[in-house]
């Protein structure tokens, strides 16, 4: 199954429990006992089923009840302790044992994927959030006169705002920033340099820019060139 959303993946879960066993209805909750998907007619669920389904949940572990005329399997989406919520199903009929472990089994499972749906949603979310912030400041500093540019131990641009990609430095100027920009990762210390091109002339500042990490330290070297 190549599940892309927690939709089709909750859609995937109740097509296996239907085939197994003939539900009325399947609901499935979150782990605060929110509906999250509904199969079949609208089930009730009372304060003493959410009892039950809380046990379910605190305990790991699936319970069948009955209630009225029917039996509800109460399924929790357990992985590696955590729950993620739980599936309930209305049916007619009780569930022999082996068809208990093979469900339980499909559960978990699907618990696992559902976590990783969660997570690479997350972790698209935080991406949406860093390129929006990042767009933001290119905004910024493609506004200011200065040519900025921030470059990584190895010499090579990492960041450059417009004034600095439109710049049409000579192999002079070119060379002269490399040079600084090793020398202020070898001294870890702000450098400046004046330099003199045909009409033009520039005054460069190169800060050394450090970003702890949790395991490692990334440095940087920010160039601000102002041409007077």
């Amino acid at each position: 199954m190549n599940a892309t959303e927690p939709d089709l993946l909750l859609d995937a879960l109740m097509k296996i429990f239907q085939r197994f066993v003939d539900c009325e209805s399947i609901v499935v909750l979150d782990n605060d006992l929110n509906v999250k998907k509904i199969k079949g007619d609208t089930a009730e669920i009372d304060e003493d089923l959410k009892k039950m389904i809380q046990w379910v949940m605190n305990n790991h572990s699936p319970m069948s009840l009955p209630k009225g005329d029917a039996m509800i399997h109460i399924f929790p989406l357990v992985k590696a302790g955590k729950t993620l919520g739980v599936l309930l199903a209305w049916s007619n009929e009780e569930i022999v044992v082996e068809t208990s472990e093979l469900l339980r089994t499909f559960a978990f499972l699907s618990a696992v994927v559902l976590e990783n749906l969660e997570l690479y949603s997350s972790l698209q979310r935080q991406h949406m959030a860093l390129e929006a912030t990042k767009n933001y400041m290119q905004r910024i500093l493609d506004s200011f006169p200065q040519h900025i540019a921030v470059f990584d131990q190895d010499s090579r641009i990492v960041f450059a705002n417009k004034g600095y990609s439109l710049s049409s430095f000579g192999e002079d100027i070119a060379s002269k920033v490399t040079q600084l920009v090793q020398k202020t990762f070898l001294t870890g210390s702000r450098q400046t340099l004046e330099v003199e091109e045909g009409a033009n002339f520039y005054s460069i500042v190169a800060e050394p820019k450090i970003w702890a990490m949790k395991l490692r330290k990334l440095q940087r070297c920010e160039l601000l060139l102002h041409r007077c």
